[in-house]
């Protein structure tokens, strides 16, 4: 009778199942740009459902100009949620007890989103007394010259871990002297790293003499993070199965991984052959709780903790809130994960996980 007593006092303070809610599930590991100041939710969480998308912008966290990294907890990202008075009851928060936010060393918008490199501003007249022709002038920089420190200055890196190759047969362009006309580059496309075609304006005395395109391979030195061994999806990664190189990367439109010891202990998204490099969304936190798995359900109410068995609707993280089914009765709530293959609710406080909403 007692036993009976227990399994229906869970199910009264467990929360029930309704219509499908919104999601936010905030990720373990995130980079955002190199200048930013604020964090939004957009910036940590993955967005499912239009409540959810609503609160794309709101900042959750911000980093100092001299912070690299900072770790951004979940009970924050709660909390600014609560500020702007979320409906619990249609949106659910998802994610690991804390979040590790990276400057990306350089922008990483999608090559879709990203604005192209802008022109730059014509060279200076080379102003030449008593110069009839060109064989008067002086030697001056070269084309080829100028165009390097422009793609240079437009990837804003150290000079020696970039690398630019031109074409061969573009020789004669390239070795023009600004001494004799000015250029107007305009670059074909929105990457500068990789392969990058400019279209050039030749000016003589305020006057286009001619049009030309250049054609160069840009890469740039970065320490990536490489699979020393095929990775399987769900696979918990160890020391031996990853190392950190420095490679020449002819794309930048995703930033890989930097450092192997900083993804240690955290599980392969999917399927990472060999030699391959690893990006932020290819890890992630473990899974404790597969979909499905019967698991331990623990509810706590005061000084009393009832145990029983539900099956998992959800796979879930360390601390992340799935749905789960009680084997007995069939009915369903929220619980968050605790352990490998155990779950808690509790009851009491407005802010647990076991409150229902209403």
């Amino acid at each position: 009778m007692a036993q009976r007593i227990v399994a229906i006092l869970i199910i009264t303070l467990a929360v029930a199942a309704g219509a499908a809610a919104d999601v936010i599930s905030v990720r373990p590991l995130v980079e955002i740009k190199p200048d930013a100041a604020q964090i939004t939710l957009a910036d940590v969480a993955q967005l499912d459902g239009d409540i959810a998308k609503s609160f794309a912008e709101l900042p959750v966290g911000s980093i100092a100009a001299s912070q690299k990294t900072i770790t951004l907890k979940l009970a924050d990202i709660r909390r600014a949620l609560q500020e702007k008075d979320v409906n619990w009851g249609k949106v659910m928060l998802r994610g690991p007890m804390a979040t590790r936010v990276e400057r990306s060393i350089v922008a990483t918008v999608p090559a879709d989103e990203a604005p192209p490199p802008t022109a730059n501003a014509l060279p200076p007249v080379v102003k030449i007394e008593n110069a009839p022709d060109a064989a008067a002038l002086p030697a001056g920089p070269s084309l080829r010259a100028y165009l390097t420190q422009w793609i240079t200055d437009q990837v804003g890196s150290d000079p020696a871990k970039i690398q630019i190759s031109f074409d061969d047969a573009q020789d004669a362009v390239l070795n023009q002297s600004l001494a004799k006309y000015r250029f107007e580059i305009e670059p074909i496309g929105r990457n500068v790293v990789g392969r990058l075609t400019l279209s050039l304006r030749r000016y003589e005395r305020e006057q286009v003499v001619g049009n030309d395109r250049v054609r160069a391979m840009v890469k740039v030195q970065r320490p990536v993070v490489i699979a020393k061994r095929t990775l399987a999806r769900g696979q918990t990664i160890v020391d031996d199965d990853v190392e950190t190189k420095t490679l020449w990367l002819d794309s930048l439109v995703k930033e890989p991984l930097a450092d192997a010891g900083k993804i240690i202990g955290l599980q392969s998204v999917g399927v990472v052959n060999i030699g391959e490099p690893l990006y932020p969304a290819d890890v992630q936190e473990p899974v404790l709780v597969k979909r499905g798995q019967l698991v331990t359900v623990r509810c706590l109410a005061g000084a009393l903790v009832v145990k029983t068995v539900g099956r998992a609707m959800d796979d879930g993280q360390m601390n992340q809130l799935i749905t789960v089914k009680i084997e007995r009765t069939r009915d369903e709530y929220q619980a968050r994960v605790s352990g490998n293959q155990e779950v808690v609710t509790v009851t009491g406080n407005p802010d647990d996980v076991g409150k229902k909403q209403e």
